[in-house]
């Protein structure tokens, strides 16, 4: 495992990162940091790991994390609009996605839009998608952040 600043992995807890998995598969988001302890009861595996939106990453299996806690990119803390997270969530149906719309942080919320107006542009079918575009509607109409409607204008539009 390759940490970048040589920073041991519980300092990227609750900050925004780019992580490269043994795999090369790349994971955008924000960072929650899990204790070996709390994966053995949770997941059955007692080594320390992150969790980053719906992926768990076991420290054994990182190759490299970087902080983009400070890093201003064309997407706020990313130079991409969504990434392999956003696409699991939309792939993971309605419940995931609402999730992330009533929890989610705002770049959060913001980037699984992008990744909803990709689909639907795509003209491929989300599973449940009458379902989802009624979750947009609904965060378009109480959303206090302008880039959120704004974003949520545009899926609808589709």
């Amino acid at each position: 495992m390759t940490l970048q600043h040589k920073r041991s992995l519980q300092a990227y807890d609750g900050r925004w990162v780019r992580l490269t998995d043994c795999r090369n598969t790349v994971l955008e988001g924000l960072c929650s940091y899990n204790t070996a302890a709390y994966n053995e009861v949770e997941f059955g595996e007692a080594i320390e790991g992150v969790e980053i939106g719906s992926f768990l990453v076991f420290a054994d299996t990182i190759e490299s994390i970087e902080d983009r806690q400070e890093y201003s990119g064309a997407f706020g803390h990313f130079d991409t609009p969504f990434g392999a997270v956003e696409q699991a969530i939309a792939e993971d149906g309605a419940d995931c996605i609402e999730d992330v719309f009533l929890e989610g942080e705002t770049e959060e919320i913001l980037r699984l839009l992008r990744c909803l107006e990709q689909i639907l542009t795509g003209k491929e079918a989300l599973p449940e998608q009458e379902r989802i575009l009624n979750s947009v509607k609904q965060l378009c109409s109480t959303s206090f952040d302008d880039a959120v409607r704004q974003q949520a204008q545009r899926v609808l539009s589709i």
